[in-house]
């Protein structure tokens, strides 16, 4: 698909106008027969390195599977940059993003193939998926911020529209708040949470401290009492906590900048974490039964705090 064809499938879900009723939540599936699962597994923030199959215990719909680990090398990746263009990027921002991208395609090994999307007011490939990362950073160098933030259309394009049998990670970039989106971020966890694709968010935010008071009721009871103390929490912000329980539904996570400074360390440290990943491989049980799989991965005898997929989607024929 050519970067112009696919601005016209987006522009035809951003439409609108076209579409008068309220639209179905979007779905996609695929037959099942081999299941892979990626695990990342840390101890102290670090990375626990050296387990076998035998040290995970993984059951899918409550039984227990016979599982074989996978090396990386056998399942290249398709990372695909979902990156945030509207106009707030523009500037040094920009700049900052375009150095974070180059890291990250520089952490992938050669047979992994990779891509990018721009969203702002529309979606499109800027770069189909490649093995030539130069081709993808040349394609960085050509964004050219503008208009508003379409967050969930980009997010839903980036888990779609590859076709590979390999897994796909998302890596989206978004420094604010969707403004212009046609899908839901309820329709977009559906498909992410149906889909094969590991995402990772970067956000640039600040969490809003909120007052809040410690050992009364409410501020009124407090000046009565003459008592009641009030601390700061933080609140994170509600369209990163959408995009942070859509990360974590596919064992991702959300990464959080500080400033723009920050970009290209932290796109460095989600290559680095995919290299240390466990990719788990098993053939289910009981066959590949239509429907919701609900996965449990714990470890055997071994210390360690574990992130992964929590279910997968079989279709039905």
């Amino acid at each position: 698909m050519t970067a112009a064809s696919a601005a016209v499938v987006v522009a035809a879900v951003a439409a609108g106008p076209a579409f008068a009723q309220a639209p179905a939540t979007p779905v996609f599936g695929a037959r099942v027969e081999t299941v892979y699962v990626d695990a990342f597994v840390t101890r102290d923030g670090q990375a626990v390195r050296g387990l076998t199959a035998a040290d995970f215990e993984l059951k899918d719909n409550g039984e227990v599977q016979d599982v074989q680990l996978v090396t990386s090398d056998q399942i290249p990746l398709v990372s695909v940059l979902a990156f945030d263009t509207s106009g707030s990027v523009a500037g040094p921002k920009l700049a900052a993003l375009e150095a974070a991208g180059g890291a990250f395609l520089d952490g992938l090994k050669p047979a992994d193939e990779a891509a990018l999307i721009t969203f702002n007011e529309e979606v499109r490939w800027a770069s189909e998926p490649t093995t030539d990362k130069g081709r993808v950073k040349t394609a960085l160098g050509g964004i050219r911020p503008r208009g508003g933030t379409a967050v969930m259309d980009g997010l839903f394009t980036a888990v779609t529209l590859p076709v590979s049998k390999a897994r796909s990670l998302v890596v989206l970039f978004s420094d604010g708040e969707d403004n212009l989106s046609w899908l839901s971020d309820g329709q977009v966890k559906s498909v992410v949470e149906r889909s094969n694709a590991l995402v990772h968010v970067v956000g640039i935010a600040s969490a809003a401290a909120v007052p809040e008071m410690s050992n009364t009721a409410s501020p009124q009871v407090a000046r009565s009492q003459g008592g009641g103390t009030f601390q700061s929490r933080t609140l994170e912000a509600p369209h990163n906590l959408k995009l942070r329980q859509i990360a974590e539904s596919t064992g991702g996570r959300f990464w959080t900048a500080e400033s723009p400074d920050r970009l290209r360390q932290t796109f460095a440290a989600i290559a680095e974490a995919m290299s240390h990943r466990y990719v788990l491989r098993y053939d289910p049980q009981s066959g590949p039964r239509t429907g919701w799989h609900r996965l449990e991965l714990r470890l055997r005898g071994k210390a360690g705090r574990i992130e992964a997929r929590r279910g997968y989607w079989v279709a039905g024929r």
